[in-house]
């Protein structure tokens, strides 16, 4: 017994002693350890924000949603402690990654203040705000990529970090110049003309762009009737010393002004050369006046040269490009910068107004050349009414009403304004005589002529103890309309102010602009020699080839679309062929056309067409409804060999249809 002891202790004391020496990510291991141990989660940073940190991977992450809680600057980190108080998993001392989720949208305060065991963090898209401090401290962080979101950067917010480099995102609109503080040799870059890049300059944060270029801002300006094309140069000071460039432009264009001339503008010295298709710049930094900026940045503008449009070319092109550059060491080089302009300005100018029976004509012109686009014809408005004349006038008389007369429109004889009546003259002997009113009927005083007879109902007074309340139904298409009076005592009804149905307003479209009415449509030419139109039948008979702009042309009434009759749309300027539809636009009214002698649906009249005929005619080959009216050329609806001798001789251009 005392000698198994023995044995199990000595054997317990080497497992103590192997684990004291082991790695601690071995220990779990040894003595199997669950590693979520290690995980705590839920630890509030505010709001809906928390925090989770793995031992194992030395991790911090950050997941929620919206801001995170600003904290004290004397907080030195200890709150990703607390939780691990008499441990040796301490954050503080380990972590060497931050994961921040997306869903975060403001890093607070002091957050990660003094973790100086990070190595790398991850910011994802939704922050649009570093708090102050919010990194100072960390000093093994070297890289940090800034979202493209980010609005704002606090003070000292990566302050005593080790970053080389930083980019800063377009859209900063905040950021405090003592946000890189005790960063040695830390180059931060910024586009040119962006949010960032005045806030930089705003702020006297030294920066620099990430590539010295040409920029080209080319434009039509309307007043002027000029091109005005405006050139800078983007560069980093230390980078340049010297350059020629050249600005090409198409033969579409012209300088305005050729004068060559040399000028002194922000320390550098800059020659201006014209000459043909080309205008080039001599450009050398004086040593009397050397550049210098605390920025180390400049953006050098050429000034604008003003064009002219030659001819009526529909666009002109410039290229602005360095030639040859003489640079520092040979740092950097200056790819070219591009524009097209477009030098047409288009109006639609009216030549003739529609009216309510005719079409006018607008042209869409280039309002600086005159140069005319097209040429549109307006629709006809059956609201653009021409001179007018009153109809149906009546005078009043002794016991009759008058009327003033309707207005109608001497073009399409459209009423375009209704009369009114006119009460009787009045000059009438009237004896009144009053019918008090009662609880079940009104009151009301009835005058009559002595010298006519005329009598009428006046000075209606309501109904004693009741109290109406009127309800109106206003007049359809197809129905009256009137004003129901209830009494609100007793439930007495009745009806009156009846107004007459108004009846249906179809459009050149065949809807009516009241109601869904749609009337049937009828397709109409303008010019129908030669063609036939079955209502009945639905079909459009035409008894010569023609393309699919004559046939829509020749349309008088409607709107109406051409199709082949898979529904495909029918190319513009194309021969129709037989088994075309021809559809209303706004209602269900289809036509299918035929065109005579075109059995195949090829548009054509030919031999093959004949001789498809005679096969028909000779009951070698079955023929269908469509097939049998393109063939019927004699009118006989029966096909015979006659109908293929008609199409065999329209074919060969000896007679037509």
């Amino acid at each position: 017994m005392k000698k198994s002891f023995l044995k199990f202790a000595a054997v317990f004391m080497a497992v103590i002693m192997t684990a004291v020496y082991l790695p601690l990510s071995e220990i779990d291991t040894v003595f199997d350890v669950d590693a979520s141990a290690l995980i705590t989660s839920d630890v509030s940073l505010g709001g809906n924000v928390k925090w989770k940190y793995d031992a194992k991977s030395d991790t911090i992450t950050v997941y929620g949603s919206g801001s995170m809680n600003n904290f004290s600057n004397g907080d030195n980190g200890q709150r990703w402690d607390e939780i691990y108080k008499g441990t040796a998993e301490k954050p503080k001392n380990k972590a060497t990654t931050i994961i921040i989720e997306n869903g975060i949208t403001n890093i607070g305060n002091n957050a990660f203040r003094d973790l100086n065991t990070v190595k790398t963090v991850s910011i994802p898209a939704s922050v649009t705000s570093i708090g102050s401090s919010a990194f100072e401290g960390c000093t093994s962080l070297s890289s940090v990529n800034l979202p493209a979101n980010l609005k704002t950067i606090g003070a000292n917010a990566f302050k005593n970090t080790k970053f080389a480099s930083v980019k800063m995102p377009d859209g900063v609109t905040s950021v405090s110049s003592n946000s890189f503080s005790g960063v040695s040799g830390l180059k931060i870059t910024c586009n040119y003309n962006t949010v960032a890049y005045e806030t930089l300059l705003k702020n006297s944060v030294p920066f620099s762009f990430p590539e010295n270029k040409l920029v080209i801002d080319a434009k039509l300006d309307t007043a002027s009737k000029q091109i005005l094309v405006n050139l800078r140069m983007i560069y980093n000071k230390a980078d340049f010393n010297a350059g020629n460039f050249n600005l090409t432009f198409s033969s579409a264009v012209e300088p305005v002004s050729t004068e060559t001339g040399y000028t002194t503008a922000n320390g550098v010295a800059l020659a201006t050369v014209y000459h043909d298709g080309k205008v080039s710049f001599a450009m050398m930094a004086e040593t009397a006046a050397p550049l210098s900026t605390s920025l180390g940045t400049s953006v050098f503008d050429f000034g604008t040269i003003a064009f002219k449009a030659e001819g009526q070319d529909a666009t002109a092109d410039f290229v602005f490009a360095a030639e040859t550059l003489m640079m520092n060491n040979a740092k950097t080089s200056i790819k070219q910068a591009s524009a097209n302009v477009v030098l047409h300005i288009y109006e639609e100018k009216i030549e003739k107004a529609a009216t309510c029976v005719a079409e006018g004509l607008k042209k869409v012109e280039c309002s600086l050349c005159g140069l005319v686009k097209e040429t549109v014809v307006i629709p006809v408005d059956a609201s653009k009414h021409g001179e007018t004349e009153v109809k149906n006038k009546k005078d009043a008389t002794c016991n009759a009403a008058g009327y003033t007369g309707d207005t109608y429109c001497k073009l399409c004889n459209a009423v375009v304004t209704k009369g009114s009546d006119i009460p009787a003259t009045g000059n009438h002997n009237y004896d009144a005589a009053v019918t008090a009113a009662t609880c079940l009927s009104g009151g009301y005083t009835t005058y009559t002529c002595k010298d006519c007879g005329y009598s009428y109902v006046g000075n209606e007074t309501a109904k004693a103890g009741h109290d109406y309340e009127a309800v109106v139904t206003a007049a359809t298409c197809t129905t009256s309309g009137y004003t129901t009076y209830t009494c609100k005592t007793c439930a007495d009804s009745y009806k009156g102010d009846f107004t007459a149905e108004l009846g249906h307003d179809f459009g050149a479209d065949g809807k009516c602009s009241r109601c869904d009415e749609i009337t049937v449509l009828s397709v109409t030419f303008t010019d129908n020699t030669g063609i036939t139109v079955d209502d009945e039948a639905k079909t459009i008979i035409i008894r010569k080839t023609l393309k699919s702009g004559e046939l829509s042309s020749n349309i008088a009434s409607g709107n109406w679309t051409l199709t082949k009759a898979d529904g495909s749309a029918v190319a513009a300027d194309t021969a129709v062929s037989t088994g075309c539809i021809l559809k209303s636009a706004t209602t269900d009214t289809a036509y299918t056309v035929v065109i005579l002698g075109d059995v195949n649906g090829d548009g054509r009249i030919t031999a093959s067409d004949a001789r498809s005929v005679l096969r028909v005619a000779s009951r070698l080959d079955k023929s269908d409804d469509l097939f049998n009216l393109a063939a019927d050329c004699d009118g006989k609806t029966k096909i015979t060999a006659s109908d293929a001798r008609v199409v065999l001789r329209v074919a060969s251009k000896l007679q037509s249809f």
